[in-house]
């Protein structure tokens, strides 16, 4: 893969999106790396914190319906014009 696959914002979306869900799946651990629920040495308190806060933060994500509508009405208003 090459850096400028790395930059592109597709390629970051899909990254995050792959994080978010293995966050949330358990299979990644508070590192980023492949310790999940199989495997993985258990992290400190100090990681715990940070992984209990991560994890919260994903189980509480919802779409900011407000930014949805206003990016529709934005390119609707591309469109027309």
């Amino acid at each position: 893969m090459t850096r400028a696959i790395h930059e592109t914002p597709l390629y970051r979306v899909a990254e995050d999106i792959t994080t978010r869900v293995g966050l949330k799946q358990g299979f990644l651990g508070p590192g980023g790396g492949d310790q999940g629920r199989e495997r993985g040495p258990s992290p400190g308190e100090e990681d715990r914190k940070t992984w209990a806060l991560l994890r919260r933060s994903v189980d509480r994500y919802q779409v900011a319906q407000h930014r949805v509508a206003a990016g529709r009405a934005t390119k609707r208003a591309s469109r027309s014009g």
